[in-house]
């Protein structure tokens, strides 16, 4: 994906924060941006399945 750039994080690290970017996305939930929570909870849903399957063992890019 065009301007990407690969940077040293943990896949636990990525992990945390993408799961209080969905906590965040969730209390949204209640309000009047429901839609646009929703789409935001989508998006993160997403760059997280690609995250996990370019992630390394060693937190570097192959």
């Amino acid at each position: 994906m065009a301007g990407w750039v690969a940077l040293p994080v943990h896949q636990d690290e990525l992990d945390s924060l993408l799961e209080a970017l969905h906590r965040g996305a969730d209390l949204m939930m209640h309000g009047p941006r429901r839609s646009a929570a929703c789409h935001v909870a989508d998006r993160l849903t997403n760059l997280h399945r690609e995250f996990a399957q370019r992630a390394v063992p060693n937190g570097r890019p192959a």
